[in-house]
């Protein structure tokens, strides 16, 4: 006959306590691999965003590389947290950024072809009778 763990009265209340806790941190340990997630998701659709804005600088797999790294030198979850939630906001305002010059860009050159057609057209009509 095999003797076992004879638990004391106390100890179903500490046992109670300890599965509580063990859950509560289950919990926000899935919480921050959640928000990890999502602010991932969010790296890398600005980094594809900035991509098509303005290929010739940007390219995705590189930001998102810079942004792992970053991740990689952090020690602590809410560090990770810190470091996804600056890159994605830095990502963000280069994406305005990008889209505005591209914006500035076509803005003139549609000034210059305006003006060419401007020059063209006095032109034409200055010489031709």
């Amino acid at each position: 006959m095999a003797l076992g763990f004879i638990p004391f009265a106390g100890d179903e209340h500490e046992a109670a306590e300890n599965d509580r806790h063990a859950h509560e941190e289950t919990w926000a340990g899935d919480e921050v691999l959640r928000l990890h997630g999502d602010l991932f998701e969010q790296v890398r659709r600005y980094a594809a965003q900035l991509e098509r804005v303005d290929p010739a600088s940007y390219n995705a797999i590189q930001e998102v590389s810079k942004v792992m790294s970053a991740v990689g030198r952090t020690v602590t979850p809410q560090e990770q947290l810190q470091v996804l939630t600056e890159e994605a906001k830095r990502l963000m305002l280069e994406v305005a950024e990008a889209k505005s010059n591209r914006r500035i860009k076509w803005a003139l050159r549609a000034g210059i072809a305006v003006t060419g057609i401007l020059i063209v057209t006095a032109f034409s009509s200055a010489v031709l009778p």
